[in-house]
């Protein structure tokens, strides 16, 4: 067993948690998601036991549409599904900045059984929650939001085929509709969605995921700089 095949496994243990706190809150539907949580225990148990699941793609696709449903009902913290499953270390400056020209503050999310590989959330003391991070991916080189796309350019090239989806999301108000899942090819340097013109009513933020080597990434801004 390698440590990186118990990273796979800490990380679809931590989404198989999440999977199930949607479907418990009523925020996803519960015979696909239990499905789905199923098959992240699936992939979890043969990773830690150095037995991957083969056909991984499709399992990484089926998760960006997951997140992609989540984002359009849950709004900016979906982090929160993973209340009691890890800790929280201390707020700490990062010397990088939001889109919007503010200072992006540092917070690691330290999963119980994988202290190792803490998840990254950046807020933005303008603009609030920015990026959730996998441990070890950076944030964007550059981050380019218009009155009808963003656009997100990554750190470094994807290094294998990934999937991005993305919503509206609400604030206390009426559920949006996702954009369905879209492949990435590896070598990806950018990802870029357009915006949605129509909306329910209530303050909106925009939101766009990318699910790369069985992990994900959210990037937040809102509807208009």
């Amino acid at each position: 067993m390698t440590e990186q095949s118990l990273d796979r496994a800490a990380r679809h243990v931590l989404q198989a948690v999440m999977v199930r706190a949607a479907v418990a809150g009523g925020d996803y539907p519960a015979m696909t998601g239990r499905r789905l949580a199923g098959q992240l225990d699936l992939r979890a148990r043969a990773e830690a036991a150095g037995n991957p699941v083969e056909r991984a793609d499709a399992g990484d696709r089926a998760l960006c549409a997951f997140l992609a449903t989540i984002l359009s009902r849950r709004g900016p913290d979906v982090h929160d599904y993973l209340t009691g499953a890890f800790g929280y270390r201390p707020e700490r400056a990062t010397g990088l900045r939001h889109h919007c020209g503010r200072e992006l503050l540092g917070i690691e999310l330290v999963p119980h059984w994988a202290p190792s590989r803490p998840r990254e959330l950046y807020i933005c003391e303008r603009c609030g929650p920015a990026y959730s991070l996998p441990h070890g991916f950076a944030p964007p080189s550059r981050l380019l939001v218009g009155p009808t796309a963003l656009r997100v350019e990554f750190n470094a090239p994807l290094a294998q085929r990934s999937w991005f989806a993305a919503s509206r999301q609400p604030i206390g108000g009426h559920p949006e509709h996702p954009l369905l899942p879209r492949a990435l090819a590896p070598g990806a340097e950018a990802l870029e969605v357009r915006i949605p013109t129509a909306a329910g009513p209530g303050l909106r933020r925009f939101a766009a995921a990318l699910v790369v080597d069985g992990d994900y990434a959210i990037f937040q801004v809102p509807d208009t700089i």
